[in-house]
């Protein structure tokens, strides 16, 4: 019924104890030194922090371009179907005026430069 397993032999002592223990214990330096390397370099955890960083300020200026354009394309309908828009944007950006208006512009007076006056 039983069979005779052949088991290995281990050395007594402290290098047989650190033979059979070495896969584990290699293991625990791989996996140290590959947190130590995610963690405290440049490439790591820093990094993909401020591609997080950047991602959300890139989403933040993607809703402000939005929001802009909506804003426009609302203009742009109001031009296109509102003649008062149209005469209000011809006045103030072009400085158009009707037949028979009259314009006045206000200057302000310069003031005199204390250094041309005696």
């Amino acid at each position: 019924m039983g069979r005779n397993r052949k088991r290995k032999k281990r050395a007594p002592g402290f290098w047989g104890e650190l033979n059979s223990k070495l896969p584990v214990v290699a293991g625990m330096i791989l996996g140290g030194v590959f947190l130590g390397y995610i963690f405290f370099t440049e490439e790591g955890i820093p990094f993909y922090l401020k591609q997080v960083h950047a991602a959300e300020e890139l989403a933040q200026h993607i809703q402000d371009i939005e929001k802009t354009n909506t804003v426009l394309e609302n203009e742009i309908r109001r031009v296109k179907s509102d003649p008062l828009k149209l005469e209000e944007l011809a006045r103030n950006r072009l400085g158009m005026v009707r037949q028979g208006e009259k314009v006045y512009q206000f200057v302000e007076p310069r003031l005199m430069d204390s250094q041309s006056t005696p």
